[in-house]
């Protein structure tokens, strides 16, 4: 299967090659689109070193949406990420400042602890308790800004040494090693969506929980397994980004969570579970930051900035939307 196609539940062979294609690709030309529009208005962001810059803005968010990519196609959502991402690279460092950890021992134990245990506590309150996702997640999302509050007492904390903050400043020849990192997970975590049985066992969970039981499949167990992943690509994105900024603070992240769910949501994934694509949770997550990096380095001031991204976002959902209704 090529790089970004789309996994579902079922596949409808009355439709062609091309309409499917529409269907799936339809977020890239659309980025390209908008961003000819925007430089047509605004030339100052047309370039590469603009669109380099976007990429390179853009890392934490595309992890984001990875992750959110998973829960999603569970029928989930996970509004903890930013939490785990803010404590995760906050523990992290704490092993290299204050205990002295080598970095790769501080990074290698710290985040997949913070990571393992927010999804693990996730999806036992969803299975187990049986509280609906949106309600469970939400408590840990506040449990977990609350610690980071209190870890940092409201301080930006920096000082984290040149390897922890290597991969967020250094290039391999001509590219970003930050940029690397993104590609090397986006093509990770597609080859779990469609090499491994876990992948399929997602969608048929997602899609009709009632059929894959009777399939066989543990459903709470794949369920759980969704939920650390989502928290592990939290705690990475985490990482990335305070390798790249060099600081952590009690806000860190935060104004991630309302975009790293758009993103999937607009690059075609629904809510309702039982689909994922990476590329298209990419596609999202490169939008959304194109249009507020290009509009920022315009100079349009930030309340119109925001009111104009919301504006285009809801064009490209109708768009969207348009195009699963005519190709249906």
């Amino acid at each position: 299967m090529a790089f970004g196609s789309r996994l579902t539940s079922g596949f409808d062979s009355t439709q062609s090659p091309l309409v499917e294609g529409l269907k799936e690709y339809f977020i890239w030309p659309l980025v390209v689109i908008l961003y000819l529009g925007i430089s047509a208005i605004y030339p100052q962001v047309f370039g590469v070193g603009i669109i380099n810059q976007v990429i390179i803005s853009s890392v934490d968010l595309v992890v984001l949406a990875i992750g959110i990519t998973f829960v999603l196609a569970a029928a989930e959502i996970d509004l903890s990420i930013v939490g785990t991402m803010g404590v995760a690279p906050f523990v992290a460092t704490y092993l290299i400042k204050d205990l002295g950890v080598p970095f790769i021992v501080a990074v290698g134990i710290g985040l997949p602890l913070v990571a393992v245990a927010v999804g693990l506590t996730n999806a036992y309150l969803v299975n187990k308790l049986e509280i609906d996702s949106l309600i469970a997640t939400l408590g840990t999302y506040f449990l977990l800004i609350g610690l980071l509050f209190v870890f940092t007492q409201g301080a930006t904390i920096s000082g984290f040494g040149g390897a922890y903050t290597y991969i967020g400043n250094n290039t391999i020849g001509p590219f970003s090693l930050i940029v690397v990192a993104i590609l090397v997970i986006a093509v990770g975590a597609h080859l779990v969506l469609t090499r491994l049985p876990f992948g399929q066992d997602l969608l048929l969970t997602g899609g009709n929980e009632d059929s894959a039981d009777r399939a066989g499949i543990n459903t709470e167990k794949v369920r759980r397994r969704a939920f650390v992943a989502c928290a592990l690509l939290a705690a990475i994105a985490g990482f990335l980004l305070s390798s790249r900024l060099a600081i952590i603070s009690s806000t860190f992240g935060q104004g991630r969570l309302l975009p790293a769910i758009a993103a999937p949501i607009l690059g075609g994934i629904r809510l309702t579970g039982g689909e994922a694509s990476i590329h298209q949770a990419v596609g999202g997550a490169l939008l959304l930051q194109m249009i507020n990096t290009c509009l920022t380095i315009a100079g349009v001031s930030g309340y119109n900035v925001r009111l104009i991204t919301g504006v285009l976002i809801l064009a490209a959902i109708i768009l969207g939307g348009l195009r699963t209704y005519k190709t249906s």
